[in-house]
């Protein structure tokens, strides 16, 4: 996977002018040699910033103030699953052309919401003013933000408003990623070199993500190394004593017909 990050309307571009952008360089990032699939979502997993939350009202009441919970809400365009390589557990995509009153939510998610019945078709009311919402799709296990764990996660059709924010475009390449860096940054250079674009691959990505756990892994390395080189340093010390010991005895036994290897064998067993 290679993720380019970029925002359009930092740059001077309106609405329109940065959707054109981005399908522009979609189309053209795609035609490469090289590229399997193209989407793009508002952000891609293990990204660094502030999530974006939605209310989520109760079936029946409404939301007074902060007393509804709030969960994790992405915007993606239609084949951001596939091109993620996502699977969909229940139910479908999004499918380009179809209203925006749809969503997809993680097993998480349906799992808080409705541990005792299906998730797929029901409705939901979400955002500050309770808009109703059908859920069409149920994902598989995912991460978002952390590996450590698996938190509930709305997925929203991209609308024309999230244009205004921060894109990331996902491409997954069929061959090595890293070989289409200069590509994609060169493709969307063309289109319009005055808007920044930071391209990487998604092991790139989840490096940040990644530093605790190599961090520790690193630091338990060194301790089992240093643990590994006492032990052995130990057991050599006592095997040396024990020979040491035994000097006079190894002298008895050998004048009694013993062989230096059955000596040996006999250490290093002790030793073992």
């Amino acid at each position: 996977i290679v993720l380019a990050e970029f925002q359009p309307a930092q740059h001077g571009l309106d609405i329109d002018a940065s959707r054109r952008y981005v399908e522009s360089v979609a189309a053209r990032v795609g035609a490469l040699p090289g590229v399997a699939d193209v989407a793009f979502a508002d952000h891609a997993p293990f990204f660094i910033g502030y999530n974006r939350m939605t209310q989520v009202w109760p079936e029946a009441g409404s939301c007074e103030g902060d007393t509804c919970p709030k969960y994790e809400t992405y915007a993606v365009s239609p084949g951001y699953f596939e091109t993620m390589g996502i699977s969909l557990t229940e139910g479908r995509r999004f499918e380009a052309g179809r209203g925006a009153a749809e969503v997809i939510v993680n097993a998480t998610f349906a799992l808080a919401q409705w541990p005792d019945r299906p998730a797929l078709g029901q409705v939901l009311r979400i955002g500050t003013g309770g808009e109703p919402v059908t859920v069409v799709g149920i994902t598989g296990k995912m991460r978002t933000r952390g590996l450590d764990r698996e938190r509930p996660a709305l997925f929203i059709p991209f609308g024309r408003e999230d244009y205004e924010r921060s894109l990331t475009m996902v491409v997954r390449a069929a061959g090595d990623p890293v070989a289409l860096l200069r590509p994609v940054a060169e493709a969307a250079n063309a289109i319009d070199p005055n808007v920044a674009l930071s391209v990487k691959t998604m092991e790139q990505q989840m490096e940040w993500q990644m530093w605790p756990f190599r961090t520790l892994s690193l630091a338990f390395l060194i301790c089992g190394g240093l643990a590994l080189v006492l032990a052995t340093v130990g057991l050599a010390g006592i095997v040396i004593h024990s020979v040491s010991r035994r000097i006079r005895e190894f002298g008895v036994r050998m004048s009694v017909g013993a062989t230096p290897h059955d000596l040996m064998r006999d250490v290093l067993a002790s030793g073992i």
